[in-house]
């Protein structure tokens, strides 16, 4: 339904069949190492080039190691250099003295042309063209400014998970020995236990949510999640709504972050109310320290975050992340990048590793950085940009980037991007059970009465049940009432001439 993702680069035909071809696939560059390890090479082929689209260094780097050894593909050792060249310019692993090696053992008569394609490349294909074309512009003289909850640069009525404390009070009488600390250590990241009873009364997570201009609670993101989150967790977070965030005296959208449940209660408060947990998690951050593997890094960095208490003396999350996201672990990349984002503390640095996160498919980072580039007040807007990584995110069944992208393709300041049917093709992959959505209803209002013909009858009736569900969530609803009354008198409709509709 949805059109392949075009390269904003013209194919380059010499290196792969197509240095950066069309995308149809949604792959992340996991996926592709896996591929690549299970010596299914023309699939590891495929996902490299796609996120060689994009500059991610470790497939640029892969694929020379392919062209090199012949893994998939004929041997051409022009072709790896070529490759390790691109990697080379991001200055990732050993790709330059890579390139090197492979000059020096090249004939001295050949040198100077391998050295001229070398930089013909760079020129068309190197990190700077890829940064300009598909990254966000940061406006320097911005960076010293913040963004403010009042007077504060923190959001300091974060929600609070008031249930919690009440529902765990007794709930240790509830949790069954036989799924107790073992269970608890074999599947605290990686899943959930085959025997949930006790997990109907204890559940943790982290979740992300966007702060509208209004103040409320947009697009809830669960970064980590243990057992079943109680079913009025939700609907609570939903609800919430916190002081307007403000940009040099202006409205602004912004990023938040709840901690559920136990993530965030003190070390006394689960010991003495979920005993089995306490020692459960004790026993999985052994498990963790003992192991240097950046995932394991990464895990523990999250477990630190959710529960601090679990932390030793000098062990800091934010270090185990930056290690992490330096050795190339996607989700590590991510989470520092928002983290320095959410904190106000570095704004390029944490751009940079949130781009690093979307070069390597990351769907959340891929529909963070389209946010970013559409509502933040440090780079500069670009719909184009932003629309290209929604398209990405959207290949991997993101619901937020669905929504963006729809209202992108109805209004839009660059009129070249509506498309009607689009939007509606985009409208139409919201799961049923996320279609309660207040902005799923108001688009669904704008594509009855931009499409042609128009059916203002029941673009009133979308626009009805928009503002009285976001009612119920607390959302600003002020412009959607005059776009309503606009269209209305005394209940009815009254505006009937035909639009041109944007195709």
């Amino acid at each position: 339904m949805f059109k392949c993702k075009l390269s904003l680069f013209k194919p380059f035909a010499f290196l792969s069949g197509a240095l950066f071809s069309t995308l149809c696939q949604a792959t992340d560059i996991t996926q592709a190492d896996s591929h690549f390890f299970d010596k299914n090479y023309q699939a590891a082929q495929a996902a490299y080039t796609e996120l060689s689209q994009v500059g991610n260094a470790r497939a640029f780097y892969q694929l020379g190691v392919m062209h090199l050894d012949g893994l998939g593909v004929d041997k051409n050792r022009l072709k790896a250099i070529l490759w390790f060249d691109l990697a080379a310019d991001q200055n990732f692993s050993d790709a330059e003295q890579v390139v090197q090696d492979l000059l020096a053992a090249s004939s001295e008569q050949a040198r100077p042309d391998i050295l001229k394609l070398i930089t013909h490349f760079r020129q068309q294909f190197g990190w700077q063209q890829v940064k300009q074309a598909y990254f966000p512009v940061i406006k320097p003289q911005t960076l010293t400014d913040k963004i403010y909850f009042g007077e504060s640069v923190n959001d300091k009525s974060g929600f609070y998970d008031s249930r919690a404390e009440a529902l765990f009070e007794n709930s240790i009488e509830h949790f069954p020995d036989e799924v107790s600390q073992d269970a608890i250590e074999a599947d605290f990241f990686s899943g959930r236990p085959e025997k949930m009873d006790f997990l109907n009364r204890a559940y943790s997570a982290i979740v992300d949510y966007e702060v509208a201009p209004d103040g409320s609670t947009r697009n809830l993101e669960i970064t980590q999640e243990i057992g079943r989150l109680h079913q009025q967790v939700v609907p609570n977070l939903k609800e919430f709504t916190t002081t307007p965030p403000q940009f040099n005296q202006t409205k602004a959208s912004f990023i938040s972050r709840a901690f559920i449940g136990l993530a965030g209660q003190t070390e006394t408060f689960i010991r003495k109310r979920q005993e089995n947990i306490y020692i459960g998690l004790n026993r999985a951050v052994r498990r963790l320290r003992k192991d240097d593997s950046l995932d394991s890094q990464y895990q523990l960095a999250m477990a630190l975050t959710s529960f601090a208490w679990l932390a030793k003396d000098g062990e800091d999350p934010a270090a185990l992340l930056l290690t992490a996201a330096e050795g190339g672990h996607p989700l590590a990349q991510y989470e520092l990048g928002l983290n320095l984002y959410r904190e106000q503390q570095d704004i390029g640095k944490a751009i940079y590793w949130i781009g690093e996160a979307a070069k390597a498919g990351v769907a959340k980072a891929e529909y963070r950085l389209a946010n970013i580039l559409l509502t933040s007040p440090w780079v500069e807007k670009d719909e184009d940009k932003a629309l290209f990584w929604l398209q990405s995110a959207i290949e991997k069944s993101h619901v937020a980037a669905l929504l963006s992208a729809s209202e992108l393709s109805l209004l839009a300041n660059n009129e070249k991007l509506h498309n009607v049917e689009t939007a509606q093709a985009y409208l139409s992959q919201i799961p049923e059970d996320e279609q309660d959505n207040p902005q799923y209803e108001y688009l669904q209002a704008m594509v009855n009465v931009k499409k042609v013909p128009r059916e203002l009858s029941k673009a009133v009736k979308h626009l009805r049940s928009a503002i009285d569900l976001a009612e119920d969530l607390n959302w600003d609803v002020s412009d959607w009432q005059s776009t309503l009354s606009g269209w209305t008198s005394d209940g009815k409709v009254t505006v009937v001439d035909e639009p041109t509709a944007k195709r």
